[in-house]
């Protein structure tokens, strides 16, 4: 700012008023700063200082400098939900996940994280049943030998219930014939009885009569 003059009249007395650079009048002093354009990542602020002469305003100086030049805080976001992963088992009810990650926008400059969870969950497969293959029992106790001599068979069992077989699982394996009602598998396992000759004293066969009339036919005692 350079000097200027100015003149006025006044009563017709003519005044003249030289106005010079602030810097001329060093008991001038700066107004207060203003407040900062900006609250963080850098702003302006600035302050004047008024020189006068009397009544008049003989001229300003300004001066503007940075502030609030700390980096801004920016508060987590979620973004959106993935798909679903597979689930934890593949029948009677299982659970499986979502993520979701706080990037929208992430978390900057000491701002709050994300609320809540970045997972979520559900039940799956619940309608489907487990399948469960048959399982024997231990055998049962042998049948009696249906003759008494001559040879015969007896059978045992098992049952296939050990556990049953449930939603089309695997039968009983070395099944050695049998029925399959209502998932129940009996297995016989057959052996031969009694096998000595009937014709022989003192053995007895249905059907060939008791040893002693064996004796009577034959004119022999009933003993050996």
């Amino acid at each position: 700012m350079y000097d200027r003059q100015y003149k006025f009249n006044y009563n017709e007395i003519i005044f003249t008023v030289v106005v010079k650079p602030c810097g001329w009048l060093e008991t001038a002093s700066y107004t207060s700063w203003s407040s900062c354009s900006r609250t963080c990542g850098g702003g302006t602020r600035t302050r004047e200082k008024y020189c006068c002469l009397i009544i008049w305003n003989c001229g300003s100086d300004t001066q503007t400098q940075s502030c609030n030049t700390q980096c801004c805080a920016v508060n987590g976001g979620w973004g959106n939900w993935g798909s679903y992963g597979e689930c934890s088992v593949s029948c009677e009810g299982g659970i499986q996940y979502r993520y979701r990650s706080c990037n929208n926008p992430s978390v900057y400059c000491g701002g709050a994280d994300c609320p809540y969870s970045d997972t979520d969950s559900r039940t799956c497969n619940e309608d489907i049943c487990c399948p469960d293959d048959g399982g024997w029992e231990t055998w049962r106790e042998w049948y009696s030998c249906p003759v008494t001599c001559g040879g015969g068979t007896q059978y045992r069992y098992r049952l296939c219930n050990n556990p049953l077989v449930y939603c089309n699982g695997a039968l009983c394996p070395d099944c050695a014939g049998g029925n399959c009602a209502n998932n129940v598998q009996e297995s016989t396992d057959p052996r031969s009885c009694n096998t000595l000759d009937c014709n022989v004293c003192g053995n007895r066969e249905i059907g060939y009569g008791s040893p002693s009339s064996y004796t009577a036919n034959t004119g022999g005692s009933s003993g050996m």
